[in-house]
């Protein structure tokens, strides 16, 4: 459209808020975005109800940030073999949250859909500049499907801390005395302790001072008060266990859900 048109007074544009009065183009000079003077849902007037094209575009930072946070959440929270009983309350959040962003993706493609015509008259780059933000959605779901097809996390993280862990075991079995207190081994912050005459690289699932944890260990163990899980790699295995030596012939299961090896 060009030349003469009429514009209700009060118009502005719905991306940037410029007063539309008196233009003798279709497209806003300050973004560059395309109206129709004789469709008001291309456009927003100060009387008029918010225009459904509002929709037509890529999702907005709020709605990303939380998403990719519980995402990278999650990733971490994978990559150990114990989790705390609070990462509940977090993934039942990150269940409403998905809900609700799925739902606003879904209504922005088809807004999009239906809004294609006049976008793609758009005389701007500001909208091709947000493309992005399309793909983080369903990249960060991708990513969370694939915890449950294999936990990667686990198997990543521990292969990049495996050098650290053989060299502080030769250390211990050589002699030296385990570390107190927390350290950093590798990529992980652990509570190393000797139960049972097994050395057990505590990471998780409750504190070792107040009960039974969760960690790594090397070999097999099957004494009731330490547990190994499933193999990571070589002789290194997903350990459970208390941190003192307990005077118990019945085992008492673990807080917390131990993670899969995936392999």
């Amino acid at each position: 459209m060009s030349g003469e048109f009429t514009i209700p007074d009060g118009s502005r544009c719905i991306d940037c808020g410029y007063a539309l009065r008196g233009l003798r183009d279709n497209a806003c000079p300050e973004c560059g975005r395309t109206f129709d003077a004789t469709d008001e849902s291309t456009f927003e007037t100060d009387d008029g109800a918010r225009s459904w094209r509002r929709w037509a575009q890529a999702p907005s930072l709020w709605s990303i940030v939380p998403w990719v946070a519980l995402t990278l959440f999650a990733l971490n929270d994978a990559s150990k073999p114990g989790t705390y009983w609070y990462n509940d309350l977090v993934y039942l959040f990150g269940v409403v949250l998905g809900l609700i962003v799925a739902m606003r993706y879904w209504r922005r493609v088809c807004a999009c859909r239906n809004d294609a015509a006049r976008a793609a008259m758009d005389k701007g780059p500001r909208r091709r500049r947000r493309a992005w933000r399309w793909v983080v959605f369903p990249a960060c779901l991708a990513l969370m499907v694939s915890l449950g097809i294999h936990n990667w996390p686990l198997s990543l993280r521990f292969a990049l801390s495996r050098s650290a862990m053989d060299a502080m075991q030769t250390r211990i079995d050589g002699g030296a005395p385990i570390p107190k207190g927390t350290i950093i081994v590798g990529l992980y912050r652990v509570w190393i302790r000797r139960v049972y005459g097994r050395t057990i690289y505590f990471t998780g699932g409750s504190h070792p001072s107040s009960g039974s944890g969760k960690g790594f260990i090397q070999g097999v163990a099957t004494h009731p008060g330490v547990r190994s899980h499933g193999r990571l790699v070589g002789r290194w295995y997903i350990a459970s266990g208390y941190p003192y030596e307990r005077a118990t012939s019945t085992p008492t299961t673990a807080k917390g859900a131990t993670r899969g090896a995936g392999g």
